[in-house]
């Protein structure tokens, strides 16, 4: 789905200009962004801030300022001020006035913005984007645009941590993200034991992967969370990956994908937390409430989709493993692509794909051997003890599994594993 933004009038506005309207293109669909709030000193033609903070919102009107106060703390605690940058969106309460009320008081570089999404538009996906893009447009290049929700609380070195990060690699930063206690406490036993038992799974596999295919940019333990709650890049990244993916809700992990599909590192910080609502009544469909509201009716349910099974687990790690290496060598590539189950015209293409991160891609959605398979809940005890026991097995002898791989009982010029 193509997307562009475009502005009708690109004079900075003083706080009592409002009603302004901007034009925003999605595929074919023209919609208008009226802009109730812009700070005196904020230029949408000129401003290149160091940084700015994209918040989408619907129906906060009782979150938005302990967000924007949360915000605004981590400002201060970065010692320079940015920009934040909100757009409410369908929304059916006081969300946009309380928001314009709040930055009227506040000495912040501040654009708020309403819009009422028709359609198929109207997703946390097309929000994002819609507020992502207008953030964009106060940096240079070289400036960082960040991410979260406005039912998020980051805390006060957020955004110093995201900015030391971004120094260092150009990559996708992923904040750490902790559930709100009282809403937590507040879940049915059964949710949570579900919850617990995802994350004990997540953790045995992420450890396992890094022994597998260990990765220079997460060595382990590292947090594995991509949330749209704490996200951070350089606007030139975002800007090579073509701006956030316009899905209609996973668009978080979309980003990340489009990241390594360019053979840019997503960076799991630690560092840069964020605490997040986990409430069952939320405001993007297909979103985090929606999933832990339907899990509370279901016996069986499938898990996050960063699950896999343990056999799964093993096959994709060592394949991807083989492969990173094997980019270098033309023959060695091509050996191992063609154990792959690929039709004769899906294997040409992939022969023509000189970037790991590309190549990695195509054959995830080709390769009936690599593509994801959905796990279910009830699988969970079972896959556990099987992962727990690979993972012993790589501990203590990390030559019991070697990620040089035989495809189809043919040497690739790798090794000895076969699928």
């Amino acid at each position: 789905m193509a997307f562009t933004a475009r502005t009708r009038d690109e004079a900075g506005s003083r706080p009592d200009e409002t009603n302004r309207g901007d034009i925003a293109l999605i595929g074919s669909t023209l919609l208008c962004l009226v802009t109730l709030f812009r700070s005196g000193d904020l230029d949408v033609a000129g401003s290149t801030s160091s940084y700015a903070v994209a918040i989408p919102a619907r129906n906060e009107e009782r979150r938005i300022i302990p967000c924007l106060m949360a915000c605004l703390r981590s400002m201060k605690h970065h010692g320079r001020l940015g920009v934040l940058v909100v757009v409410v969106n369908n929304t059916t309460d006081r969300t946009a006035e309380v928001a314009v009320s709040w930055a009227r008081e506040k000495a912040v570089a501040i654009e708020i913005l309403s819009i009422n999404l028709p359609g198929n538009f109207a997703n946390a996906g097309i929000a994002r984007r819609l507020v992502m893009d207008r953030a964009r447009r106060f940096l240079g290049k070289s400036g960082a645009l960040l991410t979260t929700d406005a039912d998020s609380l980051p805390e006060d070195r957020w955004i110093s941590e995201n900015l030391r990060q971004l120094k260092i690699r150009d990559a996708l930063i992923c904040g750490r993200i902790e559930f709100d206690r009282r809403e937590v406490a507040a879940l049915l036993p059964g949710t949570l034991e579900s919850g617990h038992s995802e994350t004990y799974y997540k953790s045995i596999a992420f450890e396992l992967d890094s022994l597998l295919d260990p990765d220079p940019f997460n060595p382990w333990p590292h947090h594995g969370q991509i949330s749209g709650a704490s996200l951070a890049m350089r606007a030139s990244a975002y800007d090579r990956v073509g701006g956030l993916p316009t899905v209609s809700c996973g668009e978080d992990r979309a980003l990340a994908q489009a990241f390594r599909e360019n053979d840019l590192p997503v960076v799991y910080c630690g560092r840069a937390g964020v605490v997040t609502s986990c409430r069952i009544d939320g405001r993007a469909s297909g979103g985090m409430a929606d999933t832990i509201a339907s899990r509370m009716l279901q016996d069986d349910f499938a898990c996050d989709e960063q699950l896999e099974d343990a056999a799964q687990l093993l096959t994709r790690s060592t394949f991807r493993s083989a492969l990173r290496r094997a980019m270098a060598n033309d023959d060695a590539r091509l050996s191992l692509l063609a154990g792959l189950g690929l039709t004769e015209a899906t294997f040409r293409r992939a022969s023509r794909i000189g970037s790991f991160g590309t190549l990695w891609s195509f054959l995830e959605r080709e390769s009936p051997l690599l593509q994801r398979r959905p796990m279910f809940r009830l699988q969970l005890e079972r896959e556990t003890l099987q992962l727990q026991a690979l993972l012993d097995t790589v501990r203590a002898k990390p030559s019991a599994v070697d990620p040089r791989i035989r495809v189809n009982g043919q040497d690739g010029g790798c090794g000895d594993v076969s699928f």
